[in-house]
């Protein structure tokens, strides 16, 4: 290994915001080197941050190749600003991947699903008129039963895609599971109301699982003011 790419995996290894660039700017062999391995890795803020204080310039080509590794990544955001700094727009199949991508890497499960990933996926198929793709994640996080905030993520996306059936689906199951907020949500976004019987519904689970707060709200909103009055007194 050169002293060169000592010097590059050296300054990999740190926060780019702590290299003092003024101690550096001789070393054009390192800037260069250290802007290509950004570039490589499609790290496009770091790669501009180098093309800028060392007045290094970024080609058409290596944007778009920053937008590839993006688009690959389902890193919505850079991935467009590379190709408009590209002079281009990304194509229908590549936010489509995007939207793959990032149903891919949501963590659907025990764990909750990544806040960021939802809103690339949904924005991505949203962009790209793939309703399909919307519909097949909120599908996933229904089949994952609903973990976490898995089932804001499906939500999210059926009402996305317009999916009525598919959000009325999530409310049910979220009545059957007291889940008070989602099950509205999810009846709302598809311009319904819950009936009075699943209001109390919800209200029972609530009660069995201690959630005295929305136990008190569902049975107001189905009209059984003596219980939730009763429920009042034992907060």
């Amino acid at each position: 290994m050169t002293t060169t790419d000592a010097l590059i995996n050296f300054l990999l290894g740190i926060d780019i915001t702590n290299i003092d660039f003024s101690r550096i700017l001789n070393k054009r062999d390192v800037l260069s080197g250290l802007m290509e391995k950004y570039i490589e890795y499609g790290m496009l803020d770091n790669a501009m941050v180098v093309s800028r204080k060392a007045n290094l310039d970024i080609t058409q080509e290596q944007f778009i190749k920053i937008g590839d590794i993006c688009v690959e990544e389902g890193n919505l955001e850079d991935a467009i600003e590379a190709y408009e700094r590209a002079g281009l727009e990304l194509t229908q199949e590549q936010y489509v991947r995007i939207g793959d991508k990032c149903v891919e890497q949501s963590r659907v499960g025990d764990r909750c699903v990544e806040e960021d990933r939802i809103k690339n996926a949904i924005q991505a198929y949203e962009i790209a008129g793939h309703t399909e793709g919307l519909i097949r994640f909120g599908d996933r996080c229904v089949e994952e039963r609903m973990r976490g905030n898995a089932a804001y993520a499906a939500i999210c996306a059926y009402e996305a895609a317009g999916y009525n059936e598919g959000l009325v689906k999530i409310g049910d199951i979220c009545v059957e599971e007291g889940r008070f907020d989602a099950a509205m949500y999810a009846y709302e976004a598809a311009g319904l109301e819950l009936t009075q019987e699943q209001y109390v519904k919800i209200g029972d689970i609530c009660v069995e699982e201690g959630k005295l707060k929305d136990a008190i709200e569902a049975y107001e909103r189905a009209g059984c003011k003596e219980v939730a009055y009763f429920l009042k007194q034992l907060r």
